[in-house]
Parts: structure tokens; C-alpha cells; sequence
């Protein structure tokens, strides 16, 4: 297989999702699926160049942005946006059909989705995080150790939070991701490496990680994430979860003050003073400027209008 014929999906377009989908817009690939529910927010337009003011004003989703920087790029490989978050509930269905995921997010919850759900379609996987000045990257093709299996044993060196990322980091590992890719692409039989990189020297260590004989993914076959299928995560964007159930927002926009329809009534925002809620059809919500406790209210009231239902509330 090369590139012309490969079906890759990229979740999370953050600072180093979309320096990765910069670095693979000038090459021929079968199809690109870009899956994010953030809203690109002002501080995105610090360290991720691929949005712009425009971005910001519309309240457009980093999926839909993405997509169109592509396109202004000039590319011309067949690209899907998929704005939402992907968790539990919607990961097979998201993921089914591709040939490689690389995934860019940034909260451990949802790698170890996505990892599980990999695992069980068969379909290699690309991990990547920056911390600081050191990032990592790994691409898993179930021949040697799983995320999971990292996250069991190398807890401390996994970025879970939403760091700040450089233009310049992003850009690097980018490149070393892609070369990771093809070489892939000429030999699958290869055990993968855990590759580490520092940006102040660039260099690198790599070193083969055996599979965790008790990993409850690729050994034991029992992953769960848990009764709670919500994704939630607070992070510099704001609070956010997803439901992953489609909401009525024409209902939803009449119960909400100041609504303002967005993206062709698949999403609504409401707008109190310096506080903003976007709220999209597939039930996922991103408070900006919102306290944890303002966003708990938030959906109090939603569920006292019966809006939303108490098995819908997420739990941590």
C-alpha cells in the first residue's frame, strides 16, 4: 500500500494535529477524515497557524477550519471533517475504514479510546505528544507494546495535560511522524519503536517495548473505560464533555439566552457577558470562560427544563 491509496484519520487538530496536516498537504494521499470538536478560540492562533480571526469570529470548528486550510493549501486528496469529540460511544463507527489513525490528542481518556478501538479494527495507530521541550512519538501495529501498555507502565512521561506547544515542536515532530509513516509503509514487520525527542538538541532515543503480558487491550482483551461514556476534560480551550448522542438545537436555542445558530443549525452558542457556551448537534459542549462549578449549573438548568436527561450528565 502507499499513500495514494491510504485512508488516514487524524484526531485532534490542535497545535499538533494541524502542524501534522500541514506537513501531509502537499502529498497524494486516498483520503484524510479530521475529527475535532473543539472552536478555535484566539489563543489557538498563538501556536496553531492554521486558523485564523475568521476562525475566531464564526466560531468554527476546528474539523471544519482544518479542512478549509486544506483546501486553501491546495490540496486536493479527498478530505472529511468530522466535528466532534470521539469517545466510547462513536469511536468504531469514526474510525472504521481507515488504513492509519494518528492521534494528536491531549487527554489520556480519550487515547486509551481510541487505542482500544484500533486495536480491535486492526488498524495501526500513530501516537504523538509534546511536553515541553521533549515529545515522543509511536506507531503501534500491534506487533509490540499498545498505549495501553505504555500508560500502565510509563504513566509519568505521558503529556496529559494541555501544555503549550511551539510552532517550531510541532513542525519537528511533524516531520519525524511522516518519516516514521513511510518507513511503515516499505516494512509493516518491523516491531514498532517508542521514539523520544528533545527540541532543545534534537535528538533521539528509541527503544522496542514488549507488550504488557496483563494489558487489559491487546493481552486480556477486557479495556473499559468505565460506566461513564462522557468525555470531559478542562483545559486552556475551557471546560468541555461530550454526550455522543445527536441534541435538538432548535429546542435547546429556545431555552438559552442570547442564542446565536451556528454552522447551518447544527450548533448554537449563547453569549453572557464574557462567558460563551457552544453547544453542537452531536451533544458536545465547550464552556469558554466558564468556572467548573458556572458549567455545572449550566446544565443543572437544562436538566430542570428537561432538556437533557440525568443519565446524560457525565461523572468523573
Amino acid at each position: 500500500m502507499n499513500l495514494n491509496t491510504f485512508n488516514i484519520v487524524v484526531v485532534g487538530a490542535g497545535a499538533l494535529g494541524s502542524a501534522f496536516l500541514k506537513r501531509i498537504s502537499t502529498e497524494r494521499i486516498g483520503s484524510i477524515k479530521i475529527v475535532d470538536g473543539d472552536v478555535v478560540t484566539q489563543k489557538n492562533l498563538i501556536n496553531q497557524k492554521f486558523y485564523s480571526a475568521d476562525d475566531v469570529a464564526g466560531y468554527v470548528q476546528k474539523a471544519d477550519a482544518a479542512k478549509t486550510a486544506l483546501s486553501r493549501l491546495g490540496m486536493t486528496t479527498h478530505v472529511v471533517s468530522e466535528p466532534r469529540y470521539i469517545g466510547q460511544l462513536n469511536a468504531y463507527s469514526i474510525l472504521r475504514g481507515a488504513d492509519l489513525v494518528v492521534d494528536a490528542t491531549d487527554n489520556i481518556k480519550t487515547r486509551l479510546i481510541i487505542n482500544n478501538a484500533c486495536s480491535k479494527l486492526s488498524i495501526p495507530l500513530m501516537i504523538a505528544s509534546i511536553r515541553k521541550t521533549e515529545g515522543f512519538f509511536y506507531l503501534i501495529n500491534w506487533k509490540g507494546a499498545c498505549f495501553n501498555c505504555l500508560y500502565r507502565n510509563l504513566m509519568p512521561s505521558i503529556n496529559t495535560a494541555c501544555d503549550e506547544i511551539s510552532v517550531d515542536s510541532a513542525r519537528f515532530l511533524s516531520e519525524l511522524m511522516f518519516n516514521c509513516i513511510i518507513s511503515f509503509l516499505n516494512d509493516h514487520s518491523q516491531p514498532p519503536s517508542f521514539t523520544t525527542v528533545s527540541f532543545e538538541t534534537h535528538s533521539q532515543l528509541s527503544i522496542t517495548i514488549k507488550k504488557d503480558p496483563n494489558c487489559e487491550t491487546c493481552e486480556k482483551h477486557s479495556y473499559s473505560p468505565g460506566s461513564d461514556a462522557s468525555f470531559v476534560q478542562i483545559c486552556g480551550d475551557g471546560i468541555k464533555f461530550s454526550l455522543q448522542h445527536d441534541l435538538d438545537i432548535a429546542k435547546l436555542a429556545a431555552e438559552l439566552p442570547n442564542p446565536q445558530i451556528k454552522d447551518n443549525g447544527n450548533a448554537v452558542i449563547t453569549v453572557t457577558g464574557r462567558k460563551r457556551a457552544f453547544i453542537s448537534r452531536y451533544g458536545d459542549f465547550l464552556f469558554i470562560g466558564y468556572s467548573e462549578n458556572d458549567a455545572h449549573l449550566f446544565i443543572e438548568r437544562l436538566l430542570s427544563l428537561g432538556i437533557l436527561t440525568s443519565c446524560d450528565i457525565p461523572h468523573e
